[in-house]
């Protein structure tokens, strides 16, 4: 992807998009970085660059999201989204979701604000939903993974999980 600086705004604004949404996200940080808020950044890699229409979903793992040193501010909103989600309930919550539907030939989207406001109904449907849009073979890989990535949580030290 690449970007461009408006002359109008000063704002940076992704050229050649696929998606809209991560566009403007990464728009977003590339501002932050010209503007020097952030001087140390991780670049992350795009896996899903090679896929013609990729479907991608985030989920929130675990009832408690704010780490031992965070202030108590931090703990606090962190803590009322656990709350008010399926996190304290379930222990995940989704974070957002980009599914391409092939009838319509468009993508739906959930974006994290959606997320915390599903309860287990709709958090359910919409793994439904991911999960029918990546079909069987892929469904099956991603639990064979899940399983293994279990595995490796149980025998961590100096972290806490509850694995059922």
């Amino acid at each position: 992807m690449t970007f461009r600086i408006s002359s109008k705004s000063g704002r940076v604004e992704a050229e050649k998009a696929v998606n809209t949404w991560a566009g403007q996200c990464q728009s977003k940080i590339v501002e932050k970085l010209l503007k020097g808020y952030d001087r140390c950044f991780i670049m992350l890699e795009d896996i899903v660059s090679g896929y013609r229409k990729p479907c991608v979903i985030d989920l929130k793992m675990g009832t408690r999201q704010h780490g031992d040193d965070s202030s108590a501010q931090k703990r606090l909103t962190q803590m009322q989204k656990c709350r008010q989600s399926t996190s304290e309930t379930l222990g995940v919550r989704m974070v957002g979701m980009q599914v391409y539907d092939r009838e319509t030939k468009s993508y739906s989207f959930v974006n994290k604000y959606e997320g915390r406001r599903m309860d287990r109904i709709k958090l359910c449907s919409s793994l439904e939903i991911f999960f029918a849009s990546a079909g069987i073979n892929r469904t099956k890989r991603l639990i064979t993974k899940l399983r293994e990535l279990k595995i490796v949580l149980s025998q961590a030290e100096g972290f806490r999980y509850a694995l059922s």
